[in-house]
């Protein structure tokens, strides 16, 4: 296993008007090179704090927030219902994942998120069960979750942004193809190491881009 420091803080849940995702676009001042550079791997302790939310009931689950996200949306009512249905219903220790498994799900509910923006409720309640359901993941396997929440922070920005003005003229930019790029390498670096005899498990982890 791999470890990690954590960044802890206590936020409270207050109502607020609703958001549209237009006003819930997280500010990322080097999004052309942290994109062109991103690898699959833990996102870095800095970049999280941890919301410690409480469930209708009566319990409490601690939630990683990227520092990207801002605190408005944090206090969004439907943004809790989110949470709460991603947490209590995911059910994540009962299934096989594995990395590719999990980033290509987030992937897939930013895109279904995306394809739905005409319903800004959709917007706070789908970023609320990815990161609740990321919350059910760090109780068993803790690398996985930090995982997943680096890729979900690689591709908010992917769906929310503009083309940025400094990005590379000879990478496209498109959420689909930087996804699949990324995903390709890190299953590439997966199998140079279980040519190398390791087992699938520990490939996985040996294949993760630690940014610590």
């Amino acid at each position: 296993m791999l470890n990690y420091t954590e960044t802890t803080t206590i936020s409270t849940i207050v109502s607020v008007m609703p958001l549209s995702p237009s006003q819930c676009r997280p500010l990322v001042t080097d999004h052309a090179s942290s994109v062109v550079s991103y690898a699959i791997g833990p996102i870095n302790p800095t970049q999280i704090t941890t919301l410690h939310a409480h469930l209708s009931t009566g319990d409490e689950c601690s939630l990683f927030i990227p520092t990207q996200i801002p605190s408005s949306m944090l206090t969004h009512p439907v943004f809790k219902e989110g949470y709460e249905w991603g947490y209590l219903e995911s059910h994540a220790e009962e299934e096989e994942w594995s990395v590719p498994k999990l980033v290509n799900e987030l992937y897939q509910n930013l895109a279904d998120l995306w394809r739905s923006k005409q319903d800004p409720d959709f917007y706070p309640w789908t970023l609320g069960f990815l990161l609740g359901e990321l919350a059910n993941i760090v109780e068993w396997d803790k690398p996985l979750a930090l995982t997943g929440l680096a890729h979900f922070c690689f591709l908010l920005p992917l769906f929310t942004q503009e083309h940025p003005v400094d990005w590379p003229r000879y990478e496209p930019y498109h959420p689909a193809y930087l996804h699949d790029h990324a995903v390709k390498a890190y299953r590439a670096r997966v199998r140079c190491y279980r040519e190398q005899g390791k087992s699938y498990d520990e490939a996985q982890r040996l294949a993760l881009h630690v940014d610590m």
